[in-house]
């Protein structure tokens, strides 16, 4: 079994999506290692109320674009 080494870029990316939480992400890859997040949305399900609630427990959704976080472009 080789031993897997993760970059920095992985780490990155993996603390990126656990902000997230849910929704999509586009990425970016170049040999091999991410390099570029596009687009990141969080999607909420209408109907059950429970979107109002989410946005309450997240503080609402993000106006930021992703590239202020050091994420993008």
């Amino acid at each position: 079994m080789t031993n897997l080494q993760v970059t920095a870029r992985e780490k990155e990316l993996i603390l990126f999506m656990r902000e997230l939480m849910w929704g999509d992400l586009k990425v970016r890859v170049e040999n091999g290692e991410p390099v570029l997040i596009y687009e990141a949305i969080r999607t909420f399900k209408l109907g059950e109320n429970k979107a109002r609630e989410l946005l309450r427990k997240t503080g609402g959704p993000r106006r930021e674009p992703v590239g202020s976080a050091g994420y993008g472009p």
